[in-house]
């Protein structure tokens, strides 16, 4: 995960506040010149947050000189469950090609999120079919 931000004085703390609502973890970091801030992958583990839909709370605070706060809030979803694939379609009646199916082969699947990318292994080599996925399905 990175969350970044701008608004910062130059070379403010940033305190940034991740939570699912039981586990909470804050990490500060410091603003650029700019007032640009970023918080970095592996900055804050989030391996044992709650899965959800928008579930992990964000909150970026920093005080400038006079003291003033300011803090902005979003949430983003935790997602670390691979989807379960299944092949839908095999090769040939008998699971064998031979010269005269291998041009015709196609393979298909279920499970994968929409939008995703397929991809997969025949004979050993990535074949990356290059499309997307809708609704779970691939093909």
């Amino acid at each position: 995960m990175i969350v970044s931000g701008t608004g910062a004085d130059a070379g403010a703390t940033v305190a940034v506040t991740l939570t699912d609502g039981t586990l909470t973890t804050v990490v500060n970091v410091t603003a650029d010149g700019a007032g640009n801030w970023t918080l970095l992958t592996g900055d804050a583990d989030l391996s044992t947050f709650a899965e959800g839909t928008n579930n992990i709370a964000i909150s970026a605070s920093s005080a400038d000189s006079a003291g003033n706060v300011g803090t902005v809030n979003t949430a983003v979803s935790h997602d670390t469950t691979a989807p379960t694939l299944t092949i839908v379609t095999t090769a040939g009646i008998d699971n064998i090609l031979n010269s005269t199916e291998d041009d015709d082969v196609i393979v298909s699947g279920t499970g994968a999120d929409a939008g995703a990318n397929g991809g997969g292994n025949i004979d050993r080599r990535h074949v990356n079919h290059g499309g997307e996925c809708g609704g779970g399905r691939c093909g």
